[in-house]
């Protein structure tokens, strides 16, 4: 599994990197951009944390029992956090400059 993480990994890495090195000359932002895009990440923590203790509480309830988690469970947890972790700084900038 961690080997797979790494090989789709890292050819995403060279593709951001390179993309990053062609518009970082042509972006122009103002300071309310500069605002936003500062703001914007401060939603993905609290998604996690809400997406973690929803999870929490879902297995608690369903699983009283220690060690009776099923590990499908468990890694359903892992990328449903990855997933709201990826999409909530999208709406963090969408919310940021709608409230603008």
């Amino acid at each position: 599994m961690i080997g797979a993480l790494v090989v789709s990994g890292v050819p995403t890495l060279v593709i951001l990197v390179a993309s990053r090195r062609v518009t970082a000359r042509a972006v122009v932002a103002d300071e309310r951009d500069l605002a936003i895009l500062t703001r914007a990440p401060r939603i993905q923590g609290v998604a996690m944390l809400v997406c973690n203790g929803l999870w929490a509480a879902g297995l608690m309830v369903a699983y009283r029992v220690p060690g009776q988690v099923p590990v499908p469970f468990l890694v359903l947890m892992f990328w449903s956090c990855l997933l709201v972790y990826a999409l909530t700084l999208p709406v963090g900038i969408l919310l940021g400059y709608r409230r603008r």
